[in-house]
């Protein structure tokens, strides 16, 4: 059974309300939600939510396409990409400022 505290505020009469056991849920207009953290050992981490995670898989594969395509042009100098120009460096660049603009996006969803 748990035990009853009181909690002493300003006035009259004083409050009574019960112990904190489930610490990592709030109450929200009577339904409970859960907190998206846990510590451990003094660290504090919180729980990516959907969100972040798509903008930081679609960071990552868009890096890595960016990247893929620039190795194509300038390491393994294929003629497909030799002969197409400035055209391949320049969406390679273009994705890997939007794979920044995905990792930024995320990193403010999270």
């Amino acid at each position: 059974m748990r035990s009853l505290l009181i909690r002493r505020q300003i006035g009259w009469p004083p409050v009574v309300t019960r112990a904190r056991y489930h610490v990592g849920y709030e109450t929200s207009g009577g339904a409970a939600a859960i907190v998206n953290h846990f510590c451990f050992a003094k660290a504090c981490f919180s729980i990516m939510d959907a969100q972040a995670l798509i903008w930081f898989g679609l960071s990552g594969g868009t890096a890595i396409f960016g990247l893929s395509l620039l190795y194509q042009r300038f390491v393994q100098k294929q003629p497909r990409a030799v002969q197409a120009g400035a055209s391949y460096p320049m969406f390679a660049l273009l994705m890997l400022f939007f794979a920044l603009g995905a990792l930024a996006a995320g990193l403010i969803s999270a």
